[in-house]
């Protein structure tokens, strides 16, 4: 069991710092970004996967571009991501639990009798 929520959470560390490259743009992390990491963790019990997600929230769905200064704005956007995907959760698993049972049936509606605009004709005046 220990070794096994390890694994997970190795797992979700090599996918944060994957993420922070991708945003960076380069291979290298700078330091500073290893201890705001240790340093959430430890003052907010941030979990890797946590952050990551709060990441991906700040730039893919609020569209923020990477700040070179690190990723100072995790404790600050925390909250709003997590009740974003608590929500998106939610809703997923309502999905999920929806018995969607489409059933097909066809109708066919008569087309309008046309209106025929007849204009009557005076004859009288033709001829005059």
């Amino acid at each position: 069991m220990c070794y096994e929520k390890y694994k997970i959470n190795e797992a979700d560390r090599k996918e944060l710092l994957e993420y922070i490259i991708e945003l960076q743009g380069h291979r290298k992390l700078d330091p500073k970004i290893f201890s705001q990491i240790k340093d959430w963790q430890d003052k907010y019990n941030f979990q890797y996967k946590a952050i990551e997600l709060t990441l991906r929230y700040f730039h893919e769905i609020k569209g923020n571009s990477y700040d070179e200064k690190g990723i100072g704005i995790v404790p600050y956007v925390y909250a709003e991501a997590e009740k974003f995907f608590g929500r998106l959760f939610e809703i997923t698993q309502q999905i999920k639990e929806t018995d969607y049972n489409p059933q097909h049936e066809t109708v066919y509606i008569n087309d309008p009798p046309k209106k025929v605009n007849k204009k009557l004709v005076n004859i009288e005046e033709i001829t005059e």
